[in-house]
Parts: C-alpha cells; sequence; structure tokens
C-alpha cells in the first residue's frame, strides 16, 4: 500500500511523544494476541515494538507501518459499509513511539512511520 505525502507535509518529523493511532489488522485466531496487516499481511504480536526503514521514491512512501486518526479508522472506506464491513477484521489501538520519524496527510489523517507498537484490539466484529 502506497502512502501520498501531501505537498506541503513533504518533510519527515520526529514524534516528539508517543502518538497513538489506529489500524484495521485481521485477527488471527480466536485466543490469539497476533494481528495480520489486510495489505502486506505483517504479522504483529501486541506489545512489541516493530521498526523499519523507509522505502521513498519523490511524493511515494512505498515502505513503512501505516495507521490513522480515530476518526479516519471510522470511516476509511473498505468494502460496502466502511472499514468495519468485513467480519474477520477488526480496529487495532497502536502507538507511533516517541523518537519516531513519520510522516502525516492531515486531511486524510492518514500517518506513515517507521516504528510501531500495536497496543490492543479495541474492536471485536
Amino acid at each position: 500500500m502506497c502512502f501520498y505525502i501531501e505537498e506541503k507535509n513533504r518533510l519527515v518529523k520526529t514524534a516528539k511523544r508517543a502518538i497513538v493511532v489506529y489500524k484495521r489488522v485481521e485477527k488471527i485466531g480466536r485466543r490469539t494476541k497476533t494481528v495480520r496487516s489486510e495489505h502486506q499481511y505483517m504479522v504483529y504480536e501486541l506489545g512489541r515494538l516493530y521498526k523499519t526503514t523507509f522505502g521513498k521514491h519523490n511524493s511515494v512512501i512505498a515502505q513503512g507501518f501505516h495507521s490513522y486518526t480515530a476518526k479516519r479508522a471510522k470511516t476509511r472506506p473498505y468494502g460496502n459499509d466502511g472499514i468495519f464491513s468485513d467480519d474477520f477484521f477488526v480496529k487495532v489501538r497502536c502507538h507511533i513511539p516517541k523518537g519516531t520519524r513519520y510522516y502525516k496527510n492531515v486531511g486524510m489523517g492518514e500517518y506513515v512511520s517507521n516504528q510501531i507498537t500495536v497496543k490492543e484490539i479495541i474492536t471485536k466484529q
């Protein structure tokens, strides 16, 4: 999944404090603390810090951890009924840790960062 940097937000930022964000993921099994991203199929364990480097070409980030503000995560258009239209997917609360490099598209409520921790599953489907 590609992240398109808005012209006004082209510079990478560094988190001055932890930023609370959300992701839509697939829960793996009924009693597990493991989830999988819907586009890259990355497996995340709750509570573990994940790191990567940005894969950037001009104004497109092709590698990084995608996440959304609470408002955007609730309305991101997947399927017919919005983000939670699919029974296999749940919403998770994540942290972009202090010191993490990130880009943000303010109008879309979308982030891409080089570090993320999935903290907890907050919805059930």
